[in-house]
C-alpha cells in the first residue's frame, strides 16, 4: 500500500505538470516520498489502524481521470474506470474520499476539453466503477450482519457524550493536526505537518473556490464537536 501511494503520487506530479516540461527524477522520488511518509499511512503500521493504508488507489484514480484532459482514447478510459472502482474494494473511508476527490478532477476534464465526447467518456468511467463496486456495495449496505462496527448510527452515542475519548477519535484536533502530538495522546493520526502544508499552498495553482471547498472539507473533518489539546471546547 505504501507502493502504492508513492506510485500515485509519481503520476500525479506528471499529470499536472505542464505538457513541455518533465518532472525531474529527484522530484519524483521527493513525490513518493512525501506520499509514503504521511502519518496517515505510517501510523496505521503502528496502531493497527488501517483503514487508510489504501488511499493511494484515491491518487491512481485520479491521475487517470486528469490523463483523460489529453487524450481521447478507449483503453485510458477503462483504466480510469477500474482505477476508480478500486477505490471502493479498498474500503469505505477510500471510497468516501475518492468520490469527494473525483468531482473536481471530472470537472476539470470537462473544463479542459469542452465537448460531448469528454462528458460521455466521463459517464463511462463512472459506469465502471460503480459495476466494479456493485458487490462491495451489496456486501455493506444490504447482506452485513447487524451488530458490526458501522452497522448501526453511532450519532445517539456521540450526542449523549461528547467528552469521550472514544467520541473525540471521531475528530480531529487543530493543534493535532499542524503540530506533532505524543503517540500515546492521539488515537488516530491526523498530523498533516506545518512544512508540507506551506509545500502545498506555495505550489497549488488551485483556484480559490477550490481552497473555499478544501476548507469546508478539512471543517467537517474537525468532527461532530469542537475540541483543542484533547479536550471538549
Amino acid at each position: 500500500n505504501l507502493l502504492i501511494a508513492g506510485l500515485a503520487a509519481v503520476w500525479l506530479l506528471v499529470e499536472i505538470t505542464p505538457a513541455d516540461e518533465r518532472p525531474s527524477d529527484a522530484m519524483m522520488l521527493g513525490a513518493a516520498a512525501l506520499a509514503m511518509a504521511q502519518p496517515a499511512l505510517l501510523g496505521g503500521l503502528e496502531t493497527g489502524m488501517t483503514e487508510a493504508q489504501t488511499m493511494g488507489w484515491i491518487g491512481l484514480a485520479a491521475a487517470s481521470l486528469l490523463r483523460l484532459r489529453h487524450t481521447e482514447r478507449w483503453s485510458a478510459v477503462t483504466v480510469a474506470g477500474v482505477l476508480l472502482g478500486a477505490t471502493v474494494w479498498g474500503g469505505p473511508y477510500t471510497a468516501i474520499y475518492a468520490s469527494v476527490v473525483v468531482v473536481p478532477v471530472g470537472f476539470s476534464v470537462l473544463k479542459v476539453r469542452r465537448s460531448r465526447k469528454a462528458a460521455a467518456q466521463l459517464g463511462v468511467v463512472f459506469g465502471i466503477a460503480v459495476l466494479l463496486a456493485v458487490p462491495v456495495l451489496y456486501a455493506v449496505l444490504v447482506a452485513r450482519p447487524e451488530g458490526l462496527p458501522g452497522a448501526d448510527s453511532i450519532m445517539p452515542m456521540v450526542l449523549a457524550e461528547p467528552g469521550a475519548v472514544k467520541n473525540l477519535m471521531l475528530g480531529a484536533d487543530p493543534a493535532a493536526m499542524l503540530l506533532p502530538r505524543p503517540a500515546e495522546d492521539v488515537l488516530h493520526p491526523v498530523y498533516i505537518g506545518i512544512p508540507m502544508l506551506v509545500i502545498a499552498v506555495v505550489g497549488s495553482r488551485a483556484p480559490v473556490g477550490l481552497w473555499v471547498a478544501i476548507g469546508l472539507l478539512l471543517v467537517l473533518g474537525m468532527g461532530f464537536h469542537l475540541q483543542w489539546d484533547g479536550e471538549l471546547v
